[in-house]
């Protein structure tokens, strides 16, 4: 019970004194003086569920004696740490190695990233920078091992304007090293930045 519970209590019920409250008995039928320091103090304060614990409510050990049914027997006095760092830390399933989707970045400014994957390992592919194409259209294609991922069409009149783009593609190559290259069909190339995810 707070102290604004208190207060509210003691507009709406009347004060006998400073430290007692006048509630109405609804068993006995009268109104009854209870100490505010008796309410905080009430014992036993442990109700035959650990979830009004203290201990509980750290969070740094199942208490050997919990009784919430709620909670698996087998982490009765077992403590955070040890839930942790049990072993194995494998489980003959993947989604419970520290090794399922392990995702690695990989960044390059400029036109032509180095890639390197193993068998299984999937790539999802951001390029982006400027292109001052001149008068005419050009194209702007991101490719992988000199085969064309995604492209861009950029039609301008103005030979001074400069045009972002942004090209993405995700597959799964297999086991190789090859070029991720940015090209274009004509016109100026700037500020290229190729990002690499790689995902186990």
């Amino acid at each position: 019970m707070t102290d604004k519970t208190i207060t509210e209590l003691t507009e709406k019920t009347g004060i006998i004194d400073a430290d007692q409250l006048c509630l109405w008995d609804s068993v006995a039928g009268e109104t009854k003086k209870i100490k505010y320091q008796n309410l905080k103090d009430h014992a036993p304060k442990s109700h035959g569920n650990e979830v009004h614990s203290s201990a509980f409510i750290t969070g740094s050990q199942v208490p050997a004696n919990e009784t919430d049914p709620n909670v698996d027997a087998t982490l009765k006095g077992v403590t955070k740490t040890e839930v942790q760092d049990h072993a194995p830390k494998s489980h003959g399933n993947e989604v419970h190695s520290s090794a399922f989707n392990l995702v690695v970045v990989e960044v390059t400014t400029g036109v032509t990233h180095s890639l390197t994957t193993v068998a299984g390992q999937k790539v999802v592919v951001i390029a982006k920078g400027n292109l001052t194409p001149g008068t005419s259209s050009r194209n702007v294609l991101l490719n992988y091992n000199a085969v064309q991922k995604d492209i861009v069409v950029i039609r301008q009149a103005a030979a001074t304007d400069v045009i972002p783009f942004c090209l993405q593609y995700t597959e799964t190559p297999g086991a190789a090293t090859q070029n991720i290259t940015v090209t274009t069909s004509g016109g100026s190339l700037a500020n290229v930045v190729i990002l690499v995810f790689k995902i186990s």
